[in-house]
């Protein structure tokens, strides 16, 4: 069956210089061994934490586990203490893929235009956020439909005209 945790808070700071953490890839159990994997997570995720205490948040570029569909892998990658505190805006990895998981773990804004919900696979779709004067794009790039993408990165130019950082976030890159 399923559980509810307890409910944690955090602030995100309001100042116009910020700095954040940004990772890829942790996926949880690629080792195959995911006990190993969480406790270096853990190492990870408190040594980012510990060298940028002030971090306004953690980006992920995705893959945050090996097995989208494996609770337990995300229960891993979600248990450092580090993880209840800290704003975290995790992007689609490919090994994120796998029915509603990721949309189980995390809810986020901005994702529909119209109703319509843009670069969406079974996992996720695509989505945007401001945080000061920077605007953040991430891109479910497992949905290969430019038009869809262009779209929500249009919506989320024409909503913030006045950010000085404009910055997409996405697992794969766009020349490999």
């Amino acid at each position: 069956g399923r559980s509810v945790s307890k409910t944690d808070e955090f602030r995100t700071d309001s100042e116009d210089r910020f700095n954040i953490i940004f990772v890829g890839d942790a996926q949880i159990g690629a080792s195959g061994n995911a006990d190993n994997d969480a406790a270096n997570w853990k190492k990870t995720i408190e040594a980012a934490t510990g060298l940028f205490p002030n971090s306004a948040f953690l980006i992920s570029a995705g893959d945050q586990v090996d097995s989208a569909g494996n609770d337990k892998q995300y229960n891993a990658f979600l248990s450092p203490s580090a993880m209840t505190s800290l704003a975290f805006a995790p992007t689609i990895g490919n090994h994120d893929s796998y029915k509603d998981h990721f949309t189980r773990y995390f809810t986020l804004p901005n994702r529909s235009v119209g109703g319509y919900t843009y670069g969406n696979t079974d996992a996720g779709s695509d989505y945007w956020y401001r945080y000061n004067n920077a605007l953040f794009i991430h891109l479910n790039d497992n949905n290969l439909s430019a038009a869809e993408h262009k779209v929500i990165i249009d919506r989320a130019l024409k909503s913030n005209p006045d950010v000085d950082w404009r910055i997409i976030v996405m697992h794969q890159s766009l020349f490999s």
